[in-house]
């Protein structure tokens, strides 16, 4: 039997045979592409390849790779569903061959079928086609050259059998090979593809042959690509003969460390086999995740990390695991994966640790959970009820990562079932906010507003060699009256890449003068956005540059020297923060300008003031030891080799450009830098930050512009002094006595609140409306804070066993603030319920808000309003209980 590593390989040794580069994993964090949660697909690092935005690098235009991948939402990828069959997961590999304007359908589909047959020695009579029905060359293939019987080849429609990027762009027919497990799995003699649990879908291969129209129609395309994919552990299930992906050895190192732990059997029962796919299945999306760089967050994928951990900590008790049980999956996954993947043995450490202490502050939320689900039950049995709400379901889903399939599970248990079509209207509202950022958009690359201005080659970058150079104009494109676009035959600009800012300057002849205020790419082009010297100027300037289009190119000496130095010092703080916090540190983003830099990073936790000035101390360290700067041409092998660090994410050439300070830091850096660290003279960092979902900023300066900021820092030390009447020695003593007699000032103030709120409170009690046996207390305060306002409240529940006290009041900000409480019999006996009775008198106070119907708070805009308010809020309340 072949084993995973054996497929694995066979597929890329394949595939190079025949002409195609092997392209490593891309991250399955798309640090490059905030449009994608994670990456999933194959074809994903191939995007701006296939819309024109970058030339192939690969010679011949082919490659194949082995893709990391995570899917957790869309079509048949709901993270509800991983664990309930065999094959649904949130990690998998996509192995993929693709042709960029190179071979077609004809090869795509035959050495499909021979690896298929040949060298995976699959039975051909096990596989069937399934093409598009308009596709009739790939249906002839199938027919006449591959020699098919054509009651295999499958017809399907646009649902089945045809891709699209987005609304527009690239699109086409697809084909798909599908395996055949038999009678067994349906015995309807007329099964098919698509439509019979019997067939699993193995090659999925995408024409993409046409451009769609924004009017939906389809152009031909010039150049005709190739994407294919295929799911790594369905092949790998396949070829070991089994249906079930979590019993090949891809998953059974996981499974028997559970089985271990837990002393349950993988077959013992559906609800077991179930918690054992969930956590072997999840284990590998959190590793993967973590040593690409995301972390378990609020936000983002930061947030769908945290579900699916959250989701695997409570299938574990199933299994009558009360302890953290992920982390220990660790270990036995990256035996299995770490070869393949070294990044898993790199970040190991790291892995264990981040899942370990989040799920340990997971238990105790799962714990609360857990209670608050037996306290949901408790209140519907009580009241006769029979159902649990869509919406408690949902909270216990969105807040304490309850997956619906075990609420539903502990419902049953209960003898009660659950809300669905509530359920499914707040999961669909959240799955839009999730859609919103889950796409990525293709625009058309065709430019149909450049006007030619000379012949020849454009753009040859002269950015590291020159600041100043003869050239020609070969491009004009109009942006507005004021400014232009123009691109060079060659430019000294170094155009915005890489973080580091574009550059500014001036491109001038005798005729005319043009600001060049920002340099960017545009495809190949480098595109210099220019302002003239006056509106009359830019207007003619057309007529100018055909006439005259040599000019003459210089960029801003200082304002490049600045960005230089801070590009260099970017690289100084990466390696410091390696050094300092770990290896797992990752650059996440970095922005480098003339006043400023600000580095972007991975990591779990806020470094201690001690690390921080660690770092700045290593850094001015080797700016002291004024180390060389080079830059070095080399193979990406070759850069990796030598210890080279690479933006995750980025993509790169077979040649790439290596920046080697001394042997303290080597980074691939298409950026301009200083050829010697001393030239920086000082480095500060001024600010750091979380920015969210495991992502920290730094902020950092350096050259003069830290000297000003360590001048201006030194004067306001100097003023504090100053007004403290101290020496540098008593600044933090008097500072503490200050806030001492500040928190007593406050306790004092705090004391005579609660005298006034409890004095309010007496009298508010004598002056209650006592109906039956019911206090309605509506009426306007007089309070110096909200706090205040709540404490009277809180002081009035005391003494009110049944009713409806509802307390208005303008704070000192001039804002309305409204606090409204209802006693149990009220809300039952009476409908009362405090969030709309304080959401409706809120309106009339020009405000909102809204609450539980036992307690709720609003504010208003408008306090001349205040008196209607309650007087409307009187008539309500009353109404409701004299009926």
């Amino acid at each position: 039997m072949m084993n995973s590593e054996q497929v694995r390989k066979i597929f890329l040794e394949y595939f190079t045979k025949l002409g195609h580069t092997v392209v490593q994993s891309s991250p399955v964090v798309p640090l490059d592409d905030p449009t994608l949660l994670f990456t999933n697909a194959g074809m994903n690092q191939f995007k701006d390849i296939f819309v024109g935005k970058i030339a192939c690098p690969y010679e011949p235009p082919r490659a194949a790779s082995t893709q990391k991948c995570i899917r957790v939402s869309g079509k048949h990828n709901d993270l509800e569903e991983v664990g309930k069959d065999e094959y649904h997961h949130t990690f998998f590999e996509m192995l993929g061959n693709w042709s960029f304007g190179d071979y077609f359908k004809q090869e795509a589909i035959q050495w499909a079928w021979e690896l298929l047959t040949e060298q995976y020695k699959i039975p051909p009579e096990k596989l069937w086609a399934a093409v598009h029905y308009d596709d009739k060359e790939s249906a002839q293939i199938w027919k006449n050259i591959i020699g098919l019987d054509e009651r295999k080849i499958v017809r399907c429609g646009d649902e089945d059998n045809f891709w699209e990027m987005a609304e527009t762009g690239p699109c086409g027919p697809t084909t798909e090979i599908h395996y055949d497990w038999g009678e067994k799995f349906d015995p309807d003699q007329s099964a098919l593809p698509n439509s019979s649990p019997r067939f699993v879908e193995v090659w999925n291969i995408v024409f993409m042959q046409y451009f769609r129209n924004p009017d939906g129609s389809l152009d031909p395309l010039p150049a005709k690509n190739v994407d294919t994919g295929m799911g790594f552990e369905r092949l790998v299930a396949i070829l070991q003969g089994t249906r079930d992906d979590y019993s090949t050895d891809l998953f059974a190192p996981m499974i028997d460390t559970i089985a271990e732990i837990s002393g349950h059997r993988y077959d013992e029962n559906d609800r077991i086999r179930m918690a054992f796919r969930v956590l072997a299945d999840h284990i590998r999306a959190l590793a993967f995740a973590i040593a690409d760089g995301a972390l378990p967050g609020n936000t983002g994928r930061g947030y769908v990390l945290r579900r699916i951990l959250r989701r695997a900590a409570r299938f574990s008790r199933i299994l009558d695991i009360h302890k953290p049980i992920v982390w220990k999956l660790v270990s036995p996954l990256i035996d299995k994966m770490g070869p393949i993947y070294p990044e898993l043995l790199e970040k190991a450490p790291v892995i264990t640790h981040i899942i370990k202490s989040e799920e340990e502050r997971f238990g105790k939320t799962l714990d609360y959970g857990i209670e608050l689900f037996e306290e949901i039950a408790d209140r519907v049995i009580s009241a006769g009820e029979n159902e649990i709400s869509g919406e408690d379901a949902f909270k216990l889903y969105d807040t304490y990562g309850f997956p619906l399939d075990l609420t539903r599970l502990m419902a049953s248990e209960r003898g009660l079932t659950v809300n669905m079509d509530e359920f499914e209207g707040l999961m669909e509202q959240q799955r839009q906010r999730a859609r919103s950022t889950g796409t990525f958009s293709v625009e058309h690359q065709k430019k149909q507003d450049w006007i030619k201005i000379t012949d020849g080659e454009d753009s040859y970058n002269l950015c590291y060699e020159t600041e100043s150079t003869e050239a020609e104009i070969r491009l004009f494109r109009r942006l507005s009256d004021d400014k232009i676009e123009i691109v060079l035959s060659q430019t000294p600009f170094y155009a915005e890449s890489g973080g580091q800012i574009g550059d500014t300057g001036k491109i001038y002849n005798k005729f005319y003068n043009l600001n060049v205020i920002d340099t960017r790419y545009e495809g190949e082009h480098i595109v210099h956005i220019c302002a003239a010297d006056n509106a009359g100027q830019s207007m003619n300037i057309l007529e100018n540059i055909r006439a005259h289009p040599q000019v003459k190119a210089e960029i801003e000496h200082q304002r490049r020297d600045a960005i230089r130095k801070n590009h260099t010092a970017t690289h100084l703080l990466h390696r410091a923060l390696r050094s300092v916090l770990g290896t797992h540190i990752r650059q996440a983003g970095s922005m480098v300008a003339h006043d400023r830099l600000r580095f972007d990073y991975t990591h779990y936790e806020t470094p201690t003031i001690d690390q921080l000035e660690k770092i700045e101390r290593i850094v001015n360290e080797v700016i002291q030891n004024n180390l060389p700067v080079s830059t070095q041409i080399t193979s990406y092998q070759d850069a990796i080799d030598e210890g080279a660090i690479a933006l995750f994410g980025e993509k790169y050439g077979s040649k790439v450009r290596m920046v080697k300070i001394n042997d303290f830091s080597k980074e691939l850096c298409g950026g301009t830098h200083i050829d010697s660290t001393g030239k920086l003279g000082l480095f500060l960092i001024t600010d750091e930050q979380n920015i969210g979902s495991g992502m920290r900023r730094i902020e950092a300066i350096t050259g003069l512009t830290a000297v000003h900021y360590a001048q201006s820092i030194r004067r306001k030390w100097s003023e504090i002094k100053r007004k403290l009447s101290a020496t540098e020695d008593e600044v933090l003593d008097r500072l503490d006595k200050l806030f001492d007699e500040l928190s007593d000032i406050r306790k004092k103030q705090e004391k005579l609140s609660d005298a006034r709120a409890e004095t309010t409170a007496e009298n508010l009690l004598e002056s209650a409306l006592q109906i039956e046996q019911s206090k309605v207390i509506i009426s306007k305060v007089t309070v110096r804070s909200r706090d205040e306002l709540l404490k009277i409240v809180s002081d009035l529940e005391k003494n009110v066993s049944s009713g409806v006290i509802l307390l208005g009041a303008v704070l000192q900000d001039g804002k309305v603030a409204f606090v409204c409480s209802v006693t149990e019999d009220m809300i039952n006996s009476n409908n009362i319920k405090a969030g709309e009775i304080v959401r409706q008198v809120a309106t009339v106070a020009g405000g909102s808000g809204g609450g539980r119907p036992d307690f709720a708070q609003a504010g208003g805009n408008n306090p001349k309003k205040l008196d209607s308010a309650l007087k409307l809020a009187e008539k309500i309340i009353l109404h409701k209980i004299r009926n």
